[in-house]
Protein backbone atom coordinates (compact mmCIF):
# COMPACT_ATOMS: atom_id res chain seq x y z
CA UNK A 1 0.00 0.00 0.00
CA UNK A 2 1.21 3.51 -0.72
CA UNK A 3 0.23 7.02 0.23
CA UNK A 4 -0.99 9.09 -2.70
CA UNK A 5 -1.04 12.89 -2.91
CA UNK A 6 -3.29 14.38 -5.58
CA UNK A 7 -3.77 17.84 -7.06
CA UNK A 8 -6.33 18.77 -9.69
CA UNK A 9 -4.79 20.74 -12.61
CA UNK A 10 -7.29 23.57 -12.21
CA UNK A 11 -6.00 24.19 -8.70
CA UNK A 12 -2.31 23.58 -9.35
CA UNK A 13 -1.35 26.57 -7.18
CA UNK A 14 -2.82 24.89 -4.11
CA UNK A 15 -0.93 22.43 -1.94
CA UNK A 16 -1.41 18.73 -2.77
CA UNK A 17 -4.06 17.01 -0.70
CA UNK A 18 -3.47 13.55 0.70
CA UNK A 19 -6.39 11.40 -0.32
CA UNK A 20 -5.50 8.09 1.26
CA UNK A 21 -3.78 4.85 0.35
CA UNK A 22 -3.84 2.87 -2.86
CA UNK A 23 -2.22 -0.24 -4.25
CA UNK A 24 0.12 0.41 -7.17
CA UNK A 25 0.08 -2.24 -9.88
CA UNK A 26 1.29 -2.26 -13.48
CA UNK A 27 -0.36 -3.21 -16.72
CA UNK A 28 1.22 -3.81 -20.08
CA UNK A 29 0.34 -3.97 -23.74
CA UNK A 30 -0.02 -7.50 -25.00
CA UNK A 31 1.82 -8.40 -28.20
CA UNK A 32 0.23 -10.84 -30.65
CA UNK A 33 3.67 -11.89 -31.92
CA UNK A 34 4.47 -13.38 -28.49
CA UNK A 35 4.71 -17.18 -28.41
CA UNK A 36 1.90 -17.30 -25.84
CA UNK A 37 -0.51 -16.25 -28.60
CA UNK A 38 0.54 -18.77 -31.21
CA UNK A 39 -2.23 -21.06 -32.37
CA UNK A 40 -5.36 -21.16 -34.46
CA UNK A 41 -6.77 -17.68 -35.09
CA UNK A 42 -10.40 -18.59 -34.58
CA UNK A 43 -11.47 -15.47 -32.66
CA UNK A 44 -12.65 -12.37 -34.50
CA UNK A 45 -12.02 -8.79 -33.41
CA UNK A 46 -14.88 -6.56 -34.58
CA UNK A 47 -15.53 -2.84 -34.21
CA UNK A 48 -18.78 -1.29 -32.98
CA UNK A 49 -20.21 -1.44 -36.51
CA UNK A 50 -19.53 -5.15 -36.76
CA UNK A 51 -16.67 -4.76 -39.22
CA UNK A 52 -13.88 -7.30 -38.76
CA UNK A 53 -10.59 -5.76 -37.66
CA UNK A 54 -8.55 -8.96 -37.45
CA UNK A 55 -8.68 -12.65 -36.63
CA UNK A 56 -6.65 -13.81 -33.65
CA UNK A 57 -6.39 -16.52 -31.02
CA UNK A 58 -9.05 -16.75 -28.30
CA UNK A 59 -6.35 -16.16 -25.68
CA UNK A 60 -5.21 -12.90 -27.26
CA UNK A 61 -8.79 -11.65 -27.48
CA UNK A 62 -9.43 -12.55 -23.84
CA UNK A 63 -6.24 -10.82 -22.65
CA UNK A 64 -6.97 -7.79 -24.83
CA UNK A 65 -10.27 -7.26 -23.05
CA UNK A 66 -8.52 -7.53 -19.68
CA UNK A 67 -5.49 -5.32 -20.45
CA UNK A 68 -7.30 -2.81 -22.66
CA UNK A 69 -4.70 -2.35 -25.42
CA UNK A 70 -2.40 -4.52 -27.48
CA UNK A 71 -0.33 -4.82 -30.63
CA UNK A 72 -1.53 -6.95 -33.52
CA UNK A 73 0.99 -9.02 -35.47
CA UNK A 74 0.86 -6.47 -38.30
CA UNK A 75 1.98 -3.69 -35.94
CA UNK A 76 -1.38 -1.97 -35.43
CA UNK A 77 -2.49 -0.96 -31.95
CA UNK A 78 -5.92 -2.28 -31.04
CA UNK A 79 -8.03 -1.30 -28.03
CA UNK A 80 -11.04 -2.70 -26.27
CA UNK A 81 -13.92 -0.32 -26.98
CA UNK A 82 -17.12 -1.56 -25.37
CA UNK A 83 -19.60 -4.40 -25.11
CA UNK A 84 -22.30 -4.43 -27.75
CA UNK A 85 -24.93 -7.06 -28.46
CA UNK A 86 -23.28 -9.35 -25.93
CA UNK A 87 -19.89 -9.16 -27.66
CA UNK A 88 -16.65 -7.31 -26.91
CA UNK A 89 -15.93 -4.70 -29.58
CA UNK A 90 -12.58 -3.11 -30.41
CA UNK A 91 -11.04 -0.19 -32.27
CA UNK A 92 -7.76 0.60 -34.02
CA UNK A 93 -5.84 3.65 -32.86
CA UNK A 94 -2.78 5.47 -34.15
CA UNK A 95 -1.62 6.01 -30.55
CA UNK A 96 1.11 3.41 -30.02
CA UNK A 97 0.11 2.57 -26.45
CA UNK A 98 -3.61 3.21 -26.74
CA UNK A 99 -5.81 6.01 -25.39
CA UNK A 100 -6.88 7.11 -21.94
CA UNK A 101 -10.50 7.48 -20.86
CA UNK A 102 -10.21 11.18 -21.74
CA UNK A 103 -9.02 10.37 -25.27
CA UNK A 104 -5.37 11.34 -24.75
CA UNK A 105 -2.56 9.00 -25.90
CA UNK A 106 -1.22 6.83 -23.10
CA UNK A 107 2.27 7.90 -22.04
CA UNK A 108 4.43 5.15 -20.42
CA UNK A 109 5.39 5.90 -16.81
CA UNK A 110 3.14 8.99 -16.83
CA UNK A 111 -0.41 7.80 -17.55
CA UNK A 112 -2.14 5.74 -14.89
CA UNK A 113 -5.46 3.93 -14.58
CA UNK A 114 -7.64 4.95 -11.64
CA UNK A 115 -11.14 4.44 -10.31
CA UNK A 116 -13.00 7.62 -11.39
CA UNK A 117 -15.05 7.40 -8.20
CA UNK A 118 -11.81 7.81 -6.23
CA UNK A 119 -9.69 10.02 -8.52
CA UNK A 120 -11.11 12.41 -11.11
CA UNK A 121 -9.81 11.66 -14.67
CA UNK A 122 -7.28 14.30 -15.73
CA UNK A 123 -6.01 14.90 -12.21
CA UNK A 124 -2.31 15.23 -11.43
CA UNK A 125 -1.03 12.59 -9.03
CA UNK A 126 2.21 12.51 -7.07
CA UNK A 127 3.38 9.15 -5.73
CA UNK A 128 6.39 9.60 -3.43
CA UNK A 129 7.29 5.91 -3.53
CA UNK A 130 7.93 6.10 -7.28
CA UNK A 131 10.61 8.76 -6.89
CA UNK A 132 13.78 7.06 -7.97
CA UNK A 133 11.94 4.30 -9.84
CA UNK A 134 13.89 1.31 -11.15
CA UNK A 135 13.95 -0.51 -14.45
CA UNK A 136 13.95 -4.34 -14.41
CA UNK A 137 17.78 -4.42 -14.44
CA UNK A 138 17.97 -2.18 -11.35
CA UNK A 139 18.80 1.08 -13.15
CA UNK A 140 17.25 4.03 -11.29
CA UNK A 141 15.75 7.11 -12.93
CA UNK A 142 13.97 10.22 -11.72
CA UNK A 143 10.73 10.88 -13.55
CA UNK A 144 10.05 11.00 -17.31
CA UNK A 145 13.11 13.18 -17.98
CA UNK A 146 15.32 10.69 -16.16
CA UNK A 147 13.84 7.79 -18.12
CA UNK A 148 14.49 9.64 -21.37
CA UNK A 149 18.11 10.15 -20.33
CA UNK A 150 18.57 6.46 -19.50
CA UNK A 151 17.06 5.36 -22.81
CA UNK A 152 19.25 7.83 -24.71
CA UNK A 153 22.45 6.62 -23.05
CA UNK A 154 22.62 3.24 -21.34
CA UNK A 155 19.87 1.61 -23.40
CA UNK A 156 20.37 3.57 -26.59
CA UNK A 157 21.03 0.56 -28.81
CA UNK A 158 18.06 -1.34 -27.41
CA UNK A 159 15.81 1.67 -27.90
CA UNK A 160 16.99 2.29 -31.46
CA UNK A 161 16.58 -1.37 -32.38
CA UNK A 162 13.04 -1.45 -31.04
CA UNK A 163 12.19 1.76 -32.90
CA UNK A 164 13.71 0.32 -36.08
CA UNK A 165 11.71 -2.90 -35.79
CA UNK A 166 8.44 -0.99 -35.27
CA UNK A 167 9.11 1.34 -38.21
CA UNK A 168 10.08 -1.59 -40.44
CA UNK A 169 6.92 -3.45 -39.39
CA UNK A 170 4.83 -0.46 -40.45
CA UNK A 171 6.75 -0.04 -43.72
CA UNK A 172 6.48 -3.70 -44.73
CA UNK A 173 2.96 -4.27 -43.50
CA UNK A 174 4.04 -7.36 -41.55
CA UNK A 175 5.91 -8.28 -38.41
CA UNK A 176 9.68 -8.62 -38.53
CA UNK A 177 11.14 -12.12 -38.71
CA UNK A 178 14.52 -13.65 -37.83
CA UNK A 179 15.68 -13.26 -41.42
CA UNK A 180 15.16 -9.49 -41.14
CA UNK A 181 17.96 -9.18 -38.56
CA UNK A 182 20.70 -8.35 -41.12
CA UNK A 183 18.46 -5.64 -42.57
CA UNK A 184 17.75 -4.20 -39.12
CA UNK A 185 21.47 -4.07 -38.30
CA UNK A 186 22.21 -2.38 -41.65
CA UNK A 187 19.49 0.23 -41.04
CA UNK A 188 20.92 0.99 -37.60
CA UNK A 189 24.45 1.35 -39.00
CA UNK A 190 23.24 3.79 -41.65
CA UNK A 191 21.24 5.82 -39.13
CA UNK A 192 24.19 5.93 -36.70
CA UNK A 193 26.10 8.12 -39.16
CA UNK A 194 23.50 10.84 -38.54
CA UNK A 195 23.19 10.27 -34.78
CA UNK A 196 20.04 8.14 -35.21
CA UNK A 197 17.84 10.98 -36.39
CA UNK A 198 14.32 9.83 -37.19
CA UNK A 199 14.71 10.99 -40.78
CA UNK A 200 17.83 8.83 -41.07
CA UNK A 201 15.99 5.74 -39.84
CA UNK A 202 13.14 6.31 -42.27
CA UNK A 203 15.51 6.90 -45.21
CA UNK A 204 17.49 3.74 -44.37
CA UNK A 205 14.27 1.72 -44.25
CA UNK A 206 13.14 3.11 -47.61
CA UNK A 207 16.50 2.08 -49.12
CA UNK A 208 16.40 -1.39 -47.54
CA UNK A 209 16.04 -4.48 -49.72
CA UNK A 210 12.78 -5.77 -48.13
CA UNK A 211 11.06 -2.42 -48.67
CA UNK A 212 12.32 -2.08 -52.23
CA UNK A 213 11.21 -5.66 -53.03
CA UNK A 214 7.78 -4.92 -51.59
CA UNK A 215 7.44 -1.83 -53.76
CA UNK A 216 8.54 -3.79 -56.84
CA UNK A 217 5.99 -6.56 -56.19
CA UNK A 218 3.20 -4.01 -55.84
CA UNK A 219 4.03 -2.15 -59.06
Amino acid sequence: MITVAITAPAFAEESPKKVGKALVTYYWLIDETSSRYHGKRSAMLRDVRGKTIASTTPRFKRDLVMEGSGWLRDGRTVMFDRRKDGESRFRITKAKYGLTITGCPLDPYRSIAVDPKFVKPGSTIYIPQLKGAKLPDGTEFQGPAGLTQVLATKFRQDFVRTATEKLLTYALGRGVEYYDNPTIRAIMRDAARDNYRMSSLILAIVKSTPFQMRRASES
